[in-house]
């Protein structure tokens, strides 16, 4: 027997109190996006200020906070996507897709906090190899953690988190994961699925914008630096010179001078 469906006109759907409550929901979730998306911009101002570093250049301690930048927008976009899930829901029977309101928002919330998780994690790891040769430590979350604890950590849970994607968020580990919500601590034991809240999640991300910012004042530039000039397709690259070397370098061609 065929289950059946019960429609429900968009203009009720928006003034019900469910879709209402969702909707503060969203808005504070857009509210918090804004606030990382401001930490980020203070962050990269704060970067550039101390490091003055030139505009051509690609230096892997500015650029990575424009790509958490472009994360975030993505994010933005795809929570405020949420306010039209009636019409989302509508489009998927045209596609022939057999989805309720209720499902499609379970559906996109869950898509949400999946894809901000993984796509955060794969930008606070863009600086992973050059910070592991400044670290000069096998074990980099470990060496991360010891060197700035609390931020470390969050760095350590997000991962976490990160690594349960492949199980549709189930904790596969025999060791539990233990965090804390704002209601209190949890225990997250093998086979039992993780559980994130917005307010966690924000906090996360706060931590790790935050980590960014240290590690990137904490660490040098590399040596041979690649720059966003170009010499017809190949890009130009510059040597970054030690303090005083050019005073070494013209010594060393005045001794050298046979005159």
């Amino acid at each position: 027997m065929k289950k059946q469906t019960t429609y429900i006109r968009k203009v009720d759907f928006h003034a019900s109190k469910d879709f209402l409550k969702i909707d503060r929901h969203i808005n504070t979730s857009l509210r918090l996006i804004e606030r990382l998306a401001k930490l980020n911009d203070e962050c990269l101002k704060e970067v550039q200020e101390q490091l003055q570093v030139e505009n051509y250049i690609i230096d892997y301690r500015i650029e990575q906070f424009k790509h958490i930048k472009e994360t975030l927008s993505g994010i933005c976009y795809s929570c405020y996507s949420l306010k039209y899930v009636y019409e989302i829901s509508a489009s998927m029977r045209l596609f022939r897709l057999d989805s309720t309101i209720g499902a499609a928002l379970n559906n996109q919330m869950r898509n949400i906090t999946f894809n901000s998780i993984i796509q955060m994690v794969a930008t606070f790891e863009f600086t992973r190899k050059k910070f592991e040769h400044e670290i000069k430590a096998q074990k980099y979350l470990d060496a991360v953690k010891k060197k700035y604890p609390k931020v470390g950590e969050s760095l350590q849970l997000l991962t976490n988190f990160r690594n349960t994607i492949h199980a549709n968020g189930i904790w596969l580990k025999k060791e539990s994961l233990e965090y804390k919500l704002r209601n209190g601590p949890i225990t997250i034991k093998e086979g039992n699925p993780i559980i994130v809240e917005i307010w966690l999640l924000y906090r996360l991300l706060w931590d790790c914008i935050q980590l960014c910012k240290l590690m990137a004042l904490d660490n040098k530039a590399a040596f041979y630096r690649e720059t966003h000039l170009t010499n017809g397709t190949e890009k130009v690259v510059v040597l970054q010179l030690p303090p005083n070397a050019i005073d070494q370098i013209f010594k060393a061609a005045t001794k050298s001078d046979p005159q």
